[in-house]
């Protein structure tokens, strides 16, 4: 049985579609907002950018402001408190590029040579 998204890839595929642009929820990878990534979250966008490419479609991915976890809306009021750019911040620099702890790099984002991250 197919997951929904992968009929719908399969159908935007159909379509002619080369290309997809999507947002990365910081809820679904980071739930806390800081701390560990949830494995099951970078699953599955690692998921969803497989069968983008398999079906020779290019993901185009970005990361969305109305997405915040609930855990920073109760610690700091949401996005009107500048303090929540440091975890977003942590987000880019941990997750994606690896310059920051946890150290975690996904291409083509991080630094040379990444083995850690979301794999994409």
């Amino acid at each position: 049985m197919a997951l929904v998204f992968q009929e719908d890839v399969k159908i935007m595929a159909e379509m002619g579609l080369d290309a997809y642009r999507f947002s990365i929820s910081w809820s679904r990878l980071i739930p806390n907002g800081s701390g560990p990534l949830n494995p099951k979250g970078a699953q599955y966008y690692n998921n969803l950018i497989n069968e983008l490419i398999s079906q020779g479609m290019q993901p185009h991915v970005t990361l969305t402001n109305y997405d915040l976890p609930q855990a920073l809306e109760d610690e700091y009021g949401g996005w009107i408190n500048s303090r929540i750019v440091c975890n977003f911040f942590d987000l880019v620099l941990g997750i994606y590029q690896g310059v920051t702890p946890p150290r975690h790099c996904s291409p083509p984002f991080g630094i040379k040579n990444c083995t850690r991250g979301i794999p994409w």
